[in-house]
């Protein structure tokens, strides 16, 4: 008698296509908006909330990066566990939040609070490149990354310019809690998307989803550290 099927192979993860991957790099896009374009108006923003010298603005400007970088172990531990699109949704809808709080925010204190949120909460563009990470390879993660690069840099040209031809309608202060249905809606897109399969490393190597930094795809190494310092991620 012969042998017993063994079973058809499992079939393959399902992939993210071309339209996938510039869904990604549009949402982190959108949801970049105000992240980038509203801290060059801090200065404007401070005087509402009974700062009237702005003093704090340069601190301000930075306490999102901050306490992204602090909380960025965290969340790396968490979507190996809990699968990179969750992660990803999750940092979309943090941001969302934070932007809502510091757009009704009517105090320095609950103000910096909301940037600490957004730093915390955030990360969107780690939580993107993580996704892409898990699901691409050699040329097409190179690609990709690239990418996101440019949707970075096009966020960051082009957001201060929408935020100052507003300001004549809604102060800067209020746009927080306008721009917060961008990542809102980054998020919807962001659902219908394959969640990544999670790839496992012999014993003593490093994942290779969570490695893509380290890796040696060429433009990997810079972005993960090339974002810009007000960047989400």
């Amino acid at each position: 008698m012969s042998a017993p099927a063994t079973g058809a192979p499992a079939p393959a993860p399902a992939r993210p296509g071309r339209r996938q991957v510039h869904a990604v790099a549009g949402c982190y896009f959108v949801a970049s908006f105000a992240a980038l374009g509203l801290p060059p108006y801090l200065t404007s923003i401070l005087p509402e909330l009974g700062e009237g010298a702005a003093r704090w603005a340069g601190l301000l400007y930075v306490v999102p990066t901050v306490f992204g970088a602090l909380g960025a172990p965290l969340w790396g531990r968490l979507a190996d566990r809990y699968g990179r699109k969750r992660l990803l949704l999750r940092a979309q809808l943090g941001l969302a939040a934070s932007f809502l709080l510091a757009g009704f925010a009517d105090s320095l204190e609950l103000f910096a609070a909301a940037l600490v949120l957004q730093g915390v909460l955030g990360g969107t563009f780690a939580a993107s490149n993580g996704y892409l990470g898990a699901t691409l390879q050699g040329a097409e993660l190179s690609r990709a990354l690239t990418l996101m690069q440019g949707s970075a840099r096009a966020a960051l040209v082009c957001a201060p310019i929408v935020v100052g031809a507003l300001t004549p309608w809604l102060s800067p202060h209020r746009q927080y809690a306008l721009l917060a249905v961008l990542p809102l809606t980054a998020a919807g897109m962001l659902a219908v998307l394959p969640e990544p399969p999670r790839r496992t490393a012999p014993a003593g190597t490093p994942d290779e989803a969570g490695a893509t930094a380290s890796s040696g795809v060429p433009g990997a190494a810079e972005t993960a550290t090339d974002a810009h310092p007000h960047s989400p991620a």
